[in-house]
């Protein structure tokens, strides 16, 4: 099964340019991979070609705004919630999605949080959490990150140098994964994911890091019923797993919660098929109950 995925560059609300692609059969279940900070969507490209996969779903994923090969601005207001929202919608609208499962990534599992503040409660059947933070506020952010993420993004935010800053971004990356050998294709893999950070200004870092969100709509909807799932490694060096469970689980109605043993950051890499597997239960759940809501009515 061969899929020939289809780019775009499209226009969000406010001019801001939105790197897009999508894959697979429109007639199936559709997922939005959306990656983290620091990130583009290069890090999905293992799951893009994912034969396992096309065969069930198809895919769409983006470059948020601030990173990749979408708009970089610098005012701080490019960076507001209901723009977030704009540019999801933009690429809902180009691939004729409806009521896709959002498969977010660390930083990634904020915009959930923006959709459903900005667009209403029907718009998602689902939402995974990858290592992700559901929202940008206490008491999700910053204490379900490490000393180690504090660290490296404050040095971002204000880097006393130059060789700092670099230094900051370096180590950040290479925390998200244990790159064994760096003479093989890891490490044309770990320059591939490092990249993106650096079209990335001070202003910018602190743009993303301290724009505004408020978490209300979404907590209401997992309290509806939005299926959750909720993944992370038990050996991740950037976020703590347990904390931010422990705080979404009094808020879902319906939330899954799979802990792969020994991953790090990047359980879609470091464990593409159990990953994957738990990916695919998921969708048939979120679909499954979306097919009995509809009915009910």
């Amino acid at each position: 099964m061969q899929f020939r995925p289809v780019v775009k560059s499209l226009r969000s609300s406010d001019g801001t340019s939105i790197h897009a692609e999508f894959v697979g059969d429109v007639q199936k279940p559709c997922i939005v991979l959306v990656h983290g900070f620091n990130m583009s969507s290069v890090v999905f490209d293992d799951l893009f070609c994912d034969v396992s996969l096309l065969r069930e779903v198809c895919m769409a994923r983006y470059d948020l705004r601030g990173h990749g090969r979408s708009g970089i601005p610098e005012e701080s207001s490019a960076y507001s919630s209901s723009l977030y929202a704009d540019d999801f919608s933009t690429v809902m609208r180009e691939f004729r999605f409806g009521r896709p499962i959002l498969v977010t990534w660390s930083y990634g599992g904020s915009i959930p949080c923006d959709i459903y503040a900005n667009l209403g409660p029907d718009i998602l059947a689902g939402v995974v959490y990858i290592a992700g933070f559901p929202y940008l506020a206490p008491p999700i952010f910053p204490d379900g990150v490490t000393q180690l993420t504090v660290t490296c993004l404050q040095c971002q935010m204000y880097p006393p140098d130059v060789a700092a800053y670099l230094r900051a971004k370096t180590t950040f990356v290479d925390a998200i994964c244990q790159w064994q050998d760096v003479e093989s294709v890891e490490h044309r893999r770990r320059l591939t994911w490092l990249a993106p950070a650096f079209f990335q200004s001070p202003q910018v870092v602190r743009n993303l890091l301290t724009r505004q969100q408020d978490p209300e709509k979404l907590l209401e909807a997992l309290r509806c019923g939005t299926p959750v799932l909720m993944l992370y490694g038990d050996a991740d060096k950037l976020m703590n797993g347990e904390h931010i469970v422990r705080e979404m689980q009094q808020h879902c109605a319906d939330m899954e919660v799979h802990i792969m043993r020994g991953a790090g950051h990047a359980p879609f890499f470091e464990r593409r098929e159990e990953f994957v597997s738990g990916i695919l239960r998921f969708v048939d759940r979120a679909m499954t109950k979306r097919k009995l809501d509809s009915t009910a009515f």
